[in-house]
């Protein structure tokens, strides 16, 4: 079944080195909706730039993870604050 059909929230994790989390990419009933970059705490309303960038990595692996309903709720904490206010610039 594909996250289109489910409704499903989902996220792709790149990590340049295997090891550590750089980038998250979330996907919501299957369209691109964000990205966020953890080094810059750096939230990214087009992905287009962000995707293009990994494509052009040298190395690096990529996940792709479901995430639960439970994740979805406004009473869970992420590490880092996913919002507006970090946005990059709108080019």
């Amino acid at each position: 079944m594909s996250m289109n059909l489910a409704g499903e929230t989902g996220c792709f994790t790149f990590s340049r080195d295997g090891m550590h989390t750089d980038s998250l990419i979330f996907i919501h009933e299957g369209k691109l909706f964000a990205g966020y970059e953890i080094a810059e705490q750096k939230y990214i309303d087009k992905t287009d730039a962000l995707i293009d960038s990994l494509k052009h990595s040298d190395s690096g692996q990529l996940e792709a993870h479901l995430l639960p309903t439970q994740l979805m709720s406004s009473a869970v904490k992420f590490g880092y604050k996913l919002g507006q206010s970090n946005t990059q610039g709108n080019n």
